[in-house]
């Protein structure tokens, strides 16, 4: 269902006099997430749908008696994603933006638990939900010499929640994008 949402309101745009485009980034962030979506331009604004892949971990310390037990999640996620941008400007060849997203999709958790103590290990993976947001700015140059297509930067705030525990904080992205 939540596929299915995305899916209209970003072919939706295709009604009206709309320029398609591809992307493809690479996430710079703590989670590497990379990132290809295909989407529409209506003069400043785009609208696009994608596939995310994401790797995250948390590590968790805690003192049990006379040994320490650390936890490590880690987190392998796919994600359906919405990106809406607005530029608002341009300065000395650079286009100026704002990039709000949002993704829904699936994890793979693997979480060890290890007990420097005794030097127990125990691993266990389970699949969840997971859901991600993101905000940046971002400059965009279109390259003269290949009609339609940009090198693009981000930089902002994400937010990952995989359920079993949450990732946030500042994060960057480079990407191509190529205007039909």
């Amino acid at each position: 269902m939540r596929f299915t949402l995305l899916l209209a309101a970003t072919f939706a745009c295709a009604t009206v006099n709309a320029n398609p485009f591809i992307n493809a980034q690479i996430g710079v962030g703590s989670e590497k997430a990379n990132k290809v979506s295909v989407g529409y331009a209506i003069d400043k604004h785009a609208l696009s749908l994608g596939y995310m892949a994401t790797d995250g971990k948390s590590d968790l310390s805690y003192s049990g008696g006379s040994s320490v037990v650390t936890e490590q999640d880690k987190a392998e996620a796919e994600f359906v994603t919405l990106d809406y941008s607005y530029t608002f400007g341009s300065f000395d060849g650079f286009d100026m933006f704002m990039n709000a997203a949002v993704g829904f999709g699936n994890s793979d958790n693997t979480r060890t638990t290890t007990d420097t103590g005794s030097s127990d290990s125990t691993s266990s993976k389970t699949e969840h939900t997971s859901s991600y947001y993101g905000l940046h700015f971002g400059l965009s140059r279109t390259f003269e010499s290949v009609d339609g297509l940009s090198l693009y930067g981000l930089v902002g705030v994400e937010s990952y929640d995989y359920e079993t525990f949450d990732n946030s904080g500042l994060a960057g992205n480079v990407g191509l994008r190529y205007t039909f």
